[in-house]
C-alpha cells in the first residue's frame, strides 16, 4: 500500500510539473481545467487542475462520481504557482460491476463547461 501511494504521488508530480511546463502560466490562460480520470484498480482516482480563477462545483463532481457506482474516500487540494490541484479518491461501491471512467470524465466535463 505505501509503495502504491508513492507511485502515485510519484504521477501527481509528473501530471503537476508537465502542466505548468505547458501553460508556462499555471493554467490561469486556460478556458477549461484539466481532467483526468483513472481507474485503479478498485478504485478510481479523478484529477480536476485549473487556474486560480476557474470555478466549478466540487459538490456536483463529487454527486457524478457517486452516481456512477463510486464511494468517494479522500479529497486532497493543493494549488502550484496559478493552479489548483483537487485528487478525488473513491471506491468501487460493486467490484463485479465497477466503474466507467470515459463516462464520468464526460460528466465532469458538462458540469465544467456550464459552469464557465
Amino acid at each position: 500500500m505505501k509503495q502504491r501511494l508513492e507511485v502515485l504521488n510519484g504521477r501527481k508530480a509528473l501530471l503537476i510539473t508537465s502542466y505548468v511546463t505547458r501553460t508556462g502560466d499555471g493554467g490561469a490562460g486556460h478556458k477549461y481545467p484539466i481532467v483526468t480520470v483513472k481507474e485503479l484498480g478498485f478504485g478510481v482516482e479523478v484529477m480536476l487542475i485549473s487556474g486560480l480563477n476557474k470555478n466549478f462545483m466540487l459538490s456536483q463532481v463529487i454527486s457524478v462520481i457517486e452516481q456512477e457506482a463510486a464511494q468517494v474516500l479522500s479529497i486532497n487540494m493543493s494549488s502550484v504557482g496559478e493552479s489548483i490541484i483537487h485528487t478525488i479518491h473513491a471506491q468501487v461501491k460493486i467490484y463485479r460491476v465497477g466503474v466507467d471512467t470515459s463516462r464520468i470524465s464526460d460528466r465532469i466535463h458538462e458540469i465544467i463547461s456550464s459552469n464557465l
